[in-house]
């Protein structure tokens, strides 16, 4: 635990050594560095686009649940091939609004992550 608390300690003043004499800004301003920076620029985009709807609510992502795959993909074939969110929908068709209006709206696509807790809460 000791040699830890060390190590952490000798990285914060190496650190703070390399701040001091100018070097990580040097570092910051490489072009290695601002690739990196704009590589993860795009990876967040691409993230936000796969969490959010067009209005920028939050997407309940219901397939990516544990329970759904549990059902539905048991031997996580559609995880493999990325055709969870095409399952969902199936499900969603699948279902009749007369006897399953529960599954038939909570698989539906463009489902948010608030109308999620709200039919959890109704239907609880």
């Amino acid at each position: 635990m000791a040699a830890q608390k060390d190590a952490r300690l000798s990285f914060v003043a190496r650190v703070n050594q390399d701040v001091a004499s100018g070097k990580l800004s040097a570092e910051l301003n490489s072009a290695e560095f601002k690739e990196q920076q704009e590589r993860a620029d795009i990876l967040s985009k691409a993230l936000l686009k796969h969490l959010t709807n067009e209005k920028g609510e939050i997407l309940a992502r219901v397939e990516e649940s544990r329970g759904f795959q549990e059902i539905y993909d048991y031997r996580g074939g559609q995880k493999y091939q990325h055709r969870l969110d095409r399952r969902r929908e199936q499900a969603s068709f699948d279902y009749s609004s007369r006897s399953h209006l529960f599954q038939k709206v909570y698989y539906a696509n463009g489902l948010t992550a608030n109308d999620e807790l709200a039919l959890r809460t109704a239907f609880n």
